[in-house]
């Protein structure tokens, strides 16, 4: 119970405690399974990529019922599951869901699926992972040799019609490609860029050596920021000063309906808050959930320009790292990484 009151002293929406209530957004994972096995990915290796998927029907007529209006469909390779992208794109507007953006790899281009995604009623951004200018730093980074076929199959996208974001998780490798990705996304003819920081989750962990260390990270930003470009720029969303939208506004979807409260928290079985079919989730009755939401990110971390691009003051970077959501000092040189002394 003070846990809960620490929540609504937060700024947590007294509604988000209602039995009933879910986020009013999803981040789908329609599949696992991946035509890449990029080392950076933060899904973990342990995970299942052969869960059982839902019926696509139900799984609208739920999301209608608990109201969740909005989602964003993740992977794995979601193009691997070409049906499933077609019928969602087909009656997810019939059921008042919105179907806000696909999130890809690039490496499929399929007419059909286009077509779907381009006659939706809202604007729907398909999200081109690319992570490199070249096709030496693309294989250093994904293992794969295939840059110049993403590069013409996002061209096909935007040919199609489709409003397409190019972007770039940054690390060590691909740091100093900034600016020629800006100049390489105008040349496609793409309307959107965006650049986030590489989270040392998942299988991430076992490269964890590519993260940016505070320095280069802060330089990274202000390039980015230095931009000259008539591309939007789209960063990370700030989370610092602000109570996390984890399990409250937003939650992450496995294809069996398992929810967790964010994408990042997939890889920890104590995280899981329930199903898309349950009557109510298990969040403000489990001592994990409520501790991650009152958990508050550090003060120096309130304080610093860095927010959109850095992960120091995540709640599953934390959790990963100590075990628990205690007081830490940031990650970062601005900290040192120590548990606050009460």
């Amino acid at each position: 119970m003070k846990l809960r009151k620490r929540l609504l002293n937060r700024s947590v929406n007294p509604e988000a405690f209602r039995d009933d209530f879910f986020p009013f957004e999803i981040a789908w994972f329609v599949t696992l399974v991946c035509n890449l096995s990029c080392p950076y990915c933060f899904i973990p290796r342990n995970l299942p990529r052969d869960l059982p998927e839902l019926n696509l029907v139900k799984v609208l007529k739920k999301l209608k019922e608990k109201k969740i209006f909005r989602i964003d469909v993740l992977g794995g390779e979601p193009f691997l599951r070409k049906k499933t992208i077609i019928d969602l794109a087909k009656n997810c507007e019939h059921f008042g869901v919105v179907y806000r953006s696909t999130s890809t790899n690039g490496l499929i281009y399929d007419e059909e699926i286009a077509e779907a995604l381009r006659n939706l009623k809202y604007r729907h951004i398909l999200q081109i992972s690319l992570d490199a200018t070249n096709p030496k730093t693309h294989f250093v980074v994904r293992k794969n040799k295939n840059f110049d076929l993403i590069l013409k199959n996002t061209s096909r996208y935007i040919r199609k019609g489709l409003h397409v974001m190019l972007s770039m998780t940054l690390t060590k490798h691909n740091v100093d490609e900034i600016e020629k990705f800006t100049r390489l996304a105008e040349n496609l003819g793409v309307e959107m860029i965006s650049y986030g920081g590489f989270m040392p989750l998942g299988r991430g962990k076992e490269v964890e050596n590519w993260h940016l260390d505070f320095t280069a990270m802060r330089n990274a930003y202000e390039r980015i920021k230095a931009l000259k470009t008539s591309l939007q720029v789209v960063l990370p969303n700030d989370i610092y000063g602000q109570t996390c939208a984890a399990g409250v506004g937003r939650a992450a979807m496995l294809p069996n309906g398992d929810l967790y409260p964010c994408s990042m928290l997939l890889g920890f079985p104590e995280a899981r808050i329930g199903n898309l079919f349950d009557k109510k989730l298990n969040k403000y009755n489990n001592p994990w959930f409520i501790k991650m939401s009152a958990y508050k990110v550090p003060k120096k971390c309130d304080e610093c320009s860095l927010p959109p691009i850095c992960d120091c003051a995540c709640k599953a970077i934390t959790y990963d790292r100590f075990g628990d959501f205690s007081e830490h000092e940031p990650f970062c040189q601005l900290g040192g990484s120590k548990p606050v002394k009460k």
